[in-house]
């Protein structure tokens, strides 16, 4: 998975995450919430999941 931070502004951020084919998305999506202290999340997926 690679990750880019969009926007900061005011502790606001915006991450655009992309995923490889066959990656678990919970569990990147969680691994990274973790590793970049994100407490609260929405979320918009473009693509195809199996």
């Amino acid at each position: 998975m690679k990750s880019t931070l969009l926007f900061e502004n005011h502790g606001l951020r915006c991450f655009l995450l992309v995923m490889d084919k066959g990656d678990e998305a919970y569990e990147q999506i969680s691994t990274f919430a973790r590793n970049n202290a994100v407490t609260a999340a929405s979320l918009t997926a473009i693509g195809a999941a199996e």
